[in-house]
């Protein structure tokens, strides 16, 4: 795939914590992999344009269980997210 941007969010540190964003078109892609220890943690969204957005995501509940989700967010906003060792975390932005 052929992204349009692509942004390293500041909270990533190498070996600890990776958190990307990317759009292609109008929609936008975050993914977020954790290193060994499990943390909680705050992502800011200014990537995202002024707006409001449906956010689809998948994330770690357990070592063999994946959930997926439908939220309303708006731009700006942070994010907070749970990760387990390892783990990691997935969302899809579209502008509503």
């Amino acid at each position: 795939m052929v992204w349009d941007e692509n942004y390293v969010l500041p909270e990533s540190k190498i070996g600890n914590l990776a958190a990307i964003a990317r759009r292609k078109g109008d929609i936008w892609y975050l993914s977020v992999l954790n290193g060994e220890q499990e943390k909680s943690v705050s992502l800011n969204l200014n990537f995202l344009p002024e707006g409001k957005y449906k956010m689809v995501i998948a994330y770690d509940k357990g070592r063999k269980e994946i959930l997926m989700d439908t939220k309303t967010i708006k731009s700006r906003k942070s994010l907070n997210i749970k990760l387990l060792s390892g783990g990691g975390y997935l969302a899809r932005f579209e502008r509503i």
